[in-house]
């Protein structure tokens, strides 16, 4: 018998159950929905955002992150795993120069937070710590001391938020974990739930040193900034590759048809559904040079009002196996669900699809993307990119699939579903 999924209890309860004598349909929804908010929104750490934003603006793009980290927490844990590196990276680099440099002032310079200024033209360039190590150590730019106090002050954290949710979180596990153990089933969005809770509190782990939501910069003045040592500086720290990396396709700046892989990479112009190109501000000399390379995309960021909160083309192996491994584990717990008594036997087969679907996709994504890469890598070949749009639609419709079924699904469930824990086997005075 599995206590996730069924009970000795055949009996189906159809419609809403009210909350009185135990479980209702309500507290269950109500329970699951404030653990979703609380963790999405206390573990987004958005970087910093152009300054002609508004507050209202800035808000909604925390939405629409939260929003993201709800249906894709797979794609914010790669994102958050990309930045802890890369400030590691950048700590061990400028740690030896700068000796007030810490993991808070790494995070600090991978958000957008030191901005160079030409004192000639004007021109702000968003660059990060590559940029920013490969100008200090030419002396052409001092990087201003910036205390940590300071930037824990400016830092918008959420300590209560983050303990309210850490509370919810594992009281919410810790009921899971008494069910099973007193053979109670599960609703499908509790078992869906599961493993969302942990990797958002991975996510908390990679951006426990990032500030969160700071609203202001630091600029760092340069005198006259060539577009010759721009060339030089693209050089030292881009990739001049011609072609995107065998798992994914290349970016809008490569190629007309190009897309980056997650729509918070970049603003959007909402009327082309096209994201904001940059590349015309790029001098000629220095365009000429990155043209139809992956420097191009890059180069084309430093001219963005601010940092993009993603920088897929810039991930290794490292990278897609996290978000394959946080994959797999998102889709696959799900499935101890197996046996669930579902209100249709349709559903029940469309759940199972969705999930075990994604799985088999992602699974495939690699050998799958190497093998199309070989056959042929010239830059636009279409066959390179057809698996990589045909398992992001497939397993955004499985995913879609599941968020309806997971509260559809509550219209009819094993009446077990609706009993509570018996608390007094653990804590006997109770």
């Amino acid at each position: 018998m599995d206590p996730f999924t069924n009970s000795s209890e055949t009996q189906t309860i159809n419609g809403i159950v009210s909350d009185p004598d135990g479980r209702g349909t309500i507290t269950i929804v109500w329970s699951c929905l404030v653990v979703v908010v609380l963790n999405t929104w206390t573990v987004i750490h958005p970087n910093i955002q152009p300054i002609a934003f508004s507050d209202g603006r800035k808000w909604l793009h925390k939405v629409n992150l939260a929003v993201i980290a709800a249906f894709a927490p797979d794609a914010v844990a790669a994102t958050a795993f990309s930045q802890w590196r890369a400030a590691r990276r950048s700590y061990k680099d400028l740690k030896k120069d700068l000796p007030w440099w810490t993991m808070q002032h790494a995070f600090y310079g991978e958000m957008g937070g030191y901005r160079v200024v030409d004192r000639i033209s004007g021109q702000q360039f968003a660059v990060r710590h590559r940029e920013l190590a490969w100008l200090h150590r030419r002396k052409r730019i001092t990087i201003p001391p910036l205390d940590k106090k300071q930037l824990e002050e400016r830092s918008k954290s959420e300590p209560i938020g983050r303990f309210v949710a850490l509370c919810q979180s594992t009281w919410f596990l810790a009921t899971s974990i008494a069910r099973f153990n007193q053979r109670l089933p599960l609703t499908t969005l509790e078992v869906e739930l599961v493993p969302f809770i942990f990797v958002t509190w991975i996510i908390y782990f990679w951006w426990w040193k990032k500030p969160m939501e700071l609203q202001t910069i630091t600029e760092v003045h340069i005198d006259n900034l060539l577009p010759n040592e721009i060339t030089q500086m693209a050089r030292a720290t881009c990739c001049f590759d011609a072609n995107s990396p065998w798992w994914r396709p290349m970016p809008q700046e490569m190629h007309p048809l190009g897309w980056d892989y997650f729509w918070m990479t970049k603003p959007v112009d909402m009327r082309k559904c096209r994201f904001i190109n940059t590349t015309h501000l790029i001098p000629s000399s220095v365009r000429d040079v990155v043209r139809m390379t992956l420097a191009e995309w890059q180069v084309a960021d430093w001219y963005r009002p601010s940092v993009n909160e993603a920088h897929p083309n810039e991930w290794d192996e490292w990278d897609g196996w996290v978000i394959y491994l946080v994959g797999i584990w998102l889709y696959g717990v799900p499935l101890i669900a197996w046996d669930y008594e579902f209100p249709t036997k349709i559903e029940s087969i469309l759940w199972k699809t969705a999930n075990l679907g994604s799985i088999v996709l992602i699974t495939l994504w690699g050998p799958v993307g190497f093998a199309l890469y070989k056959i042929g890598s010239n830059p636009g070949a279409a066959h390179k990119e057809s698996y990589y749009y045909l398992a992001v639609i497939l397993v955004f419709l499985g995913r879609l699939y599941v968020v309806v079924e997971i509260f559809m699904g509550l219209r009819s469930c094993p009446a077990a579903v609706y009993s509570t824990v018996d608390w007094s086997m653990y804590l006997p005075h109770i």
